[in-house]
């Protein structure tokens, strides 16, 4: 049976073709004229031969992948089509090809069993100069000189992440054999990515990413990534810890998850900055001195002595470190009586370290204010603002660390390769208790950064990498309101993500 393609197209016509699991790929086409071609039916199979200088709407798509489903929503136009396919009526499947011009779909949900129950939906999409083509094996290729789309929306558990102004350019897609599948694109931008997960929030301004290569079940490889402006809304990260006679006077709070910071026991560089520091000294009163520290760090430990030797000669001679008995303090020395005024807890094999006038890096941002007295302010030691200028950082993090995160884990870097191999950091910060807090800024570059990931919350899924590979972080600005960063601009280069995967919890 020979049928004129027109005909049909004139009526609408509903394809079904072999899909995987023994499902049916569905496509229904909207009656549309200007199609020519035939349509031929015999014992063996059904082909189809037609194309049309004009543009035909498509009705209905269900397309069933191997563990989900895309299907459209509202209309879509097809702008002079060309199909060529031979549909088997026995074993075997569908194979040949269809192209066209342009393809606009007002909208497309793809629901996929590792998304969970929400599925991922895509705005106003748009495919130029594309082409379908099918191996009668399963196997499918679909190649586009362009794809865009308005938007693209996903959540994942209570991760959600808005795509606006989608671009990839020369984009191929293929299903091989077993089903799994492979994305290749040469070029990725957007005007803005919005992702929420649970308390963090980050906005993402024209970033773009340069040959993109995924397999499913295997890795993302990245050429390039441009990050203009990269958001972050989030909590301090570490802050003094309340000593008893002041928690008592507190309302009770939830409490929050302490950062592991063994990480900085990995670190070796120098940190060099000048502090300004406006305090109100007992007795003394009223003061604003300079202090210039230049500081070796050898595997996150640092000299104190070189610490306090640094400080201006009135608070060197003022202040001291000591070693009592499970602690190293910091105290003022006045008419021979010595007031604590900070103190922090050593671990026991730390406090031979402190006897040969070590502390690590962590211990000290672990630190515990002593009470003051409150009858005069004179009697209490008291900081109006400390200045960081000409921040000079320049650090190495040796690999072999880890981060816990929740259930999961961060790597730094491996026992052999360095998490960072060199990071350099210059800027200014203010610290001021109370009043306006003043905006700061640290310029970063780094150079060959290492990481991986097991086991990463993300929303009902986990999240695992065997390897992330930065090439370099150029021109990274990290702005702060007071010592706490609210932004942070990047470009990096030569991204490379090995195994990256999304599972669902065991």
């Amino acid at each position: 049976m020979e049928i004129d393609a027109s005909k049909l197209a004139g009526d609408g016509l509903r394809l079904t073709f072999d899909g995987p699991r023994k499902t049916q790929l569905q496509i229904a086409l909207a009656p549309s004229k200007g199609v020519s071609g035939k349509y031929i039916s015999d014992e063996r199979s059904i082909r189809i031969d037609a194309h049309s200088r004009s543009e035909i709407a498509v009705a209905e798509v269900l397309w069933p992948l191997e563990s989900g489903v895309v299907t459209l929503e509202g209309a879509a136009t097809v702008v002079r089509p060309i199909v060529k396919l031979t549909i088997p009526r026995g074993r075997g499947g569908t194979h040949g090809e269809v192209a066209s011009n342009e393809m606009n779909i007002s909208g497309l949900n793809i629901s996929l069993d590792s998304l969970g129950t929400e599925p991922l939906r895509v705005t106003e999409l748009q495919l130029r100069k594309v082409g379908m083509a099918l191996d009668g094996k399963g196997g499918i290729a679909v190649v586009a000189e362009e794809v865009s789309a308005a938007r693209v929306e996903l959540t994942v558990g209570s991760t959600e992440v808005v795509i606006d102004g989608l671009m990839l350019a020369k984009v191929r897609l293929r299903r091989g054999k077993g089903g799994r599948w492979q994305v290749d694109a040469t070029a990725i931008e957007a005007t803005r990515i919005v992702i929420h997960a649970g308390a963090l929030s980050l906005v993402i301004s024209d970033p773009a990413i340069g040959e993109l290569a995924w397999q499913a079940g295997g890795s993302l490889s990245i050429q390039a990534v441009e990050a203009p402006v990269l958001d972050i809304n989030h909590a301090n990260l570490f802050g003094p810890t309340q000593s008893k006679r002041s928690r008592q006077t507190k309302s009770k709070s939830p409490r929050r998850a302490k950062l592991d910071l063994s990480a900085l026991d990995m670190l070796n560089g120098k940190l060099d900055v000048d502090l300004t520091a406006a305090t109100t000294i007992p007795v003394i009163g009223t003061r604003r001195a300079t202090h210039h520290f230049r500081l070796k760090v050898d595997h996150g430990q640092i000299n104190y002595y070189r610490l306090e030797k640094s400080l201006s000669r009135l608070e060197d001679a003022l202040l001291d470190f000591e070693v009592q008995g499970q602690q190293l303090v910091l105290v003022v020395d006045l008419a021979l009586k010595k007031r604590k005024i900070v103190s922090w807890k050593l671990d026991p094999d730390e406090v031979p370290l402190a006897q040969r006038r070590l502390v690590r890096l962590r211990r000290l941002l672990q630190y515990e204010l002593a009470a003051g007295k409150t009858k005069t302010s004179k009697q209490s030691f008291v900081v109006r603002e400390l200045m960081f200028d000409n921040i000079d950082v320049v650090i190495k993090l040796l690999g072999g660390s880890a981060i816990p995160i929740g259930t999961g884990v961060v790597h730094l870097g491996a026992p052999r390769r360095a998490a960072i191999a060199n990071l350099q950091a210059k800027g200014r910060i203010c610290h001021r208790p109370k009043g306006d807090p003043v905006r700061g800024r640290l310029d970063i570059c780094a150079e060959r950064l290492f990481l991986g990931a097991d086991d990463i919350s993300l929303g009902a899924r986990r999240l695992a990498a065997a390897a992330v590979q930065i090439g370099a972080i150029d021109q990274a600005e990290v702005r702060f309101v007071g010592i706490r960063p609210k932004s942070f601009h990047a470009a990096m280069r030569e991204i490379i993500i090995d195994r990256l995967q999304l599972t669902a919890p065991q």
